[in-house]
C-alpha cells in the first residue's frame, strides 16, 4: 500500500479532513494537526497515517468533487449558463464605468482586462521555476472564487494537469533533499507547494 504514491491515493486523506472541517467535524485546531501530520508522511515517503476512526465514513470522489449537500447526480447545465449570464453582466458593468470615468477625467481610460484563472494556470504551467509569488498570485485568485466556481473549475481539463505538476514538483524535490546545498532555501520551496497543493487541490 505504501508503495502506491499517486496523487488520488495522497490527496484523498487531505480531502477527507477538509470535508470534515468543512461541516464542523473537527475544530480547527484538529484539522491542523491532522493534516500537518498528513503531510509530513508525504515529504518523507512514509505510509500515510491513519485518520480517526469517526472521520473514514466520508466518502470522497475518485474523480470529481461533489457539490455539497447533493445526493442525485447534479447538473451543472443551469449553473453555467447563470455563470455567463453574470459575466456578461459584469462585462456591460466594467464598460459603463470605464466610459463614466472618460467622461470625468476627459482623457482615455485603458483597462486591460485581467487573466483568466486558466490563463494563469497555464502561465504557471509554462514556467521552470515557481517562485512564491507566482504561487501566491494564483491561491489568491482561486480563493476569491466561490465553491461553484471551484467546482468548475476542477471539471476544466487544465486542472488535473496542474495538478500532476505540482505532485511532479513535490517528487522531484524530495529527491534532491540529499544534494542540495541550502537546505532553508530547500524546505521553504518544498513547504511552499504543499502548502498550494493543500489550498487548491486538497481544499
Amino acid at each position: 500500500m505504501a508503495g502506491r504514491r499517486t496523487g488520488k491515493i495522497e490527496g484523498s486523506n487531505l480531502r477527507i479532513l477538509a470535508i470534515a472541517f468543512a461541516n464542523n467535524r473537527i475544530d480547527r485546531k484538529t484539522y491542523l494537526r491532522l493534516r500537518t501530520q498528513q503531510l509530513s508522511a508525504l515529504e518523507f515517503s512514509k505510509p500515510l497515517p491513519a485518520l480517526p476512526p469517526e472521520l473514514l465514513d466520508i466518502s470522497v470522489p475518485s474523480v470529481k468533487i461533489d457539490a455539497p449537500h447533493v445526493n442525485r447526480k447534479p447538473d451543472y447545465g443551469p449553473v453555467i449558463k447563470w455563470l455567463i449570464i453574470a459575466l456578461i453582466a459584469l462585462a456591460a458593468a466594467t464598460a459603463a464605468y470605464i466610459g463614466y470615468l472618460r467622461l470625468q477625467n476627459g482623457s482615455e481610460v485603458s483597462l486591460a482586462p485581467a487573466p483568466t484563472l486558466e490563463q494563469r494556470a497555464e502561465t504557471l504551467l509554462a514556467k521552470q521555476d515557481w517562485a512564491q509569488e507566482d504561487l501566491g498570485d494564483f491561491s489568491d485568485n482561486w480563493s476569491a472564487l466561490s465553491d461553484v466556481e471551484k467546482l468548475a473549475a476542477r471539471q476544466e481539463p487544465w486542472f488535473p494537469r496542474l495538478e500532476a505538476e505540482i505532485l511532479q514538483r513535490i517528487n522531484l524535490l524530495k529527491q534532491q533533499r540529499g544534494t542540495t546545498d541550502n537546505l532553508r532555501e530547500y524546505q521553504n520551496k518544498l513547504n511552499a507547494l504543499r502548502v498550494f497543493y493543500a489550498e487548491v487541490v486538497a481544499e
